[in-house]
């Protein structure tokens, strides 16, 4: 729960070999199904690391 009473729910996907993604939601629900899809993406293969994706925004700019 933050300062203002608001709760959120933190969610943290570990594989091993690759890096932990995390998010926070204000809703449960929107909490699992992050999970569950973010998990999937990982195991098939279509999922990134966040800081090369950062990276690749950041060129795509220039």
């Amino acid at each position: 729960m933050t300062k203002a009473g608001k709760v959120s729910y933190r969610v943290k996907v570990r594989i091993k070999g690759r890096p932990v993604q995390t998010a926070t939601f204000e809703r449960k629900t929107d909490t699992k199904n992050w999970a569950q899809d973010t998990e999937s993406k990982i195991r098939n293969g279509k999922n990134f690391d966040v800081a090369e994706a950062k990276l690749l925004s950041i060129y795509a700019q220039l």
